[in-house]
């Protein structure tokens, strides 16, 4: 019987291939909303088309006034196995290869925006149903395919699909890592407001970003000033190698951040824009060629820190799994056996970092930097070198809370983590000292790790993955 499912698929595979192309050249970004399209036309002309190519393959599928969409494979009960996906994509951004909107096949791959996030995976999900029901495999419960249309901005299609209908027991959500991630997590939006400065720098309008989900590649601050402002920019730019550029303008000064754009949930190899104009104030009063070592320290932080986020991923993946398959003792056992792999890792990068500090730094500078940005660069990767370490134990451990489930004691030790390095640095290194700035790194991963490991020895993660199961 499963052979036939295998049978469809391979004989399909095509066709499912020229489908995607044709879902992903629709544009279906978040727009304004019009009767009927409470998203915007483009994102109502794909649930269009989702549901008439659902109907095409003949499935009963119902519109829940643009909001969403159901599309359903009978069963033996009206109970339902829900498969939830979604329509709507974030805005392309900027610096890809190829035509975020046209779709680009290379041998087996197809490159646009939404063909992993989450238009390749729904379409996969319905191609899915396509096999079972060829194979004629008997269901006892019904699977219903819903198709949402504002995951990546407010989720206000799955509030106004539950209020018009009853919502499946179960389900899973084709939009994650591979193989499983237990549970949606949830988030927190924060909003932060201040007085603008009556006297220094002035400061009139800020913008960054698209959306909330969304590492902004790009961040504009009007600033008061003329031509002598822009200078400096440039100046700052010219030394620390760094994209900013600076327009003159009837109302001030436009300085903009260009940095690299990429989803939230993948940080790595990113570069945020806000992050440029905000976060590295504290350094910033050191001056140009202390900022520009640095920034390229910090570059080579971000990737020390892959394999180590590598391994916390493959942790919270591990823990999923086996919690739903009741073996906790072998979470114990994955996450003990994260230790040895750790320590290897940290043992690479720290004779990496000691014995080429120089040379990796000066990857990252121009020809023009000084010997400040050099030692400032090298201080740094050297200093933090002693302590990847703890970043990988805090992010093996935090793993173990993901995948359980246990997302409070997650959220506050992280929260921890980035308030003890935010205040650490503010406070100390203007009176201390550059150096200050990168001494509250392992601080805040300590904490973190401990946090986390505490609540692990405690073993009440094992209570929030038996309740998600129950």
């Amino acid at each position: 019987m499963y052979e036939k499912v295998f049978a469809y698929l391979d004989a399909h595979t095509e066709d499912y291939a020229a489908q995607l192309c044709r879902w992903v050249e629709v544009p279906s970004v978040k727009g304004e909303a019009t009767p009927g399209a409470p998203f915007g036309k483009d994102v109502r002309r794909m649930l269009d088309v989702a549901m008439a190519d659902a109907k095409a393959f003949g499935y009963e599928t119902r519109d829940f006034d643009g909001y969403a969409c159901d599309i359903t494979l009978p069963g033996e009960s009206e109970e339902a196995i829900a498969v939830l996906g979604h329509l709507d994509v974030v805005p392309a951004g900027d610096n890809w290869a190829t035509p975020p909107f046209t779709a680009t096949r290379v041998g087996d791959q197809i490159f646009a925006r939404g063909t992993s996030d989450d238009k390749g995976p729904a379409l996969a999900a319905l191609y899915a149903m396509n096999a079972i029901k060829a194979a004629g495999i008997p269901l006892k419960k019904s699977i219903r395919l819903i198709l949402g249309c504002d995951e990546e901005s407010g989720w206000e299609d799955m509030a106004y699909y539950c209020a018009h209908t009853e919502m499946p027991e179960v389900g899973f959500s084709p939009d994650a890592s591979f193989p499983i991630i237990n549970t949606e997590k949830g988030m927190i939006h924060g909003f932060f407001t201040s007085k603008l400065a009556e006297d220094g720098l002035q400061v009139k309008q800020l913008w960054t970003g698209e959306r909330v989900n969304v590492i902004p590649g790009e961040s504009k601050a009007l600033i008061a000033g003329g031509q002598e402002v822009a200078d400096k920019v440039a100046a700052y730019a010219e030394k620390t190698g760094l994209p900013y550029t600076a327009e003159v303008t009837a109302d001030g000064v436009w300085v903009t951040a260009e940095g690299i754009p990429g989803h939230s949930a993948y940080p790595e190899g990113r570069r945020n824009a806000i992050g440029m104009m905000l976060v590295q104030s504290v350094v910033n009063s050191f001056g140009a060629e202390t900022l520009a070592g640095y920034s390229a320290a910090m570059r080579i932080e971000s990737i020390c820190t892959v394999p180590m986020a590598a391994v916390g991923n493959a942790m919270s993946s591990y823990t999923a799994q086996n919690i739903g398959a009741g073996e906790y003792s072998r979470v114990r056992r994955g996450y003990r056996a994260c230790y040895g792999i750790l320590a290897a890792f940290a043992l690479v990068i720290f004779a990496a970092l000691q014995c080429f500090s120089q040379q990796l730094i000066a990857l990252f500078l121009n020809a023009e930097s000084s010997r400040l940005a050099l030692e400032t660069g090298t201080s740094c990767i050297r200093f933090l070198g002693w302590f990847y370490i703890l970043i990988g134990l805090k992010m093996a451990t935090d793993g173990v809370l993901r995948g359980a489930g246990d997302m409070g004691a997650f959220t506050a030790a992280n929260l921890v983590n980035l308030t003890l390095r935010v205040v650490l640095a503010a406070v100390l290194a203007p009176r201390l000292g550059i150096r200050m700035v990168w001494y509250a790194v392992p601080v805040g991963w300590a904490a973190n790790y401990l946090i986390s490991f505490l609540r692990y020895r405690t073993g009440r993660w094992r209570e929030r993955g038996a309740g998600l199961l129950a």
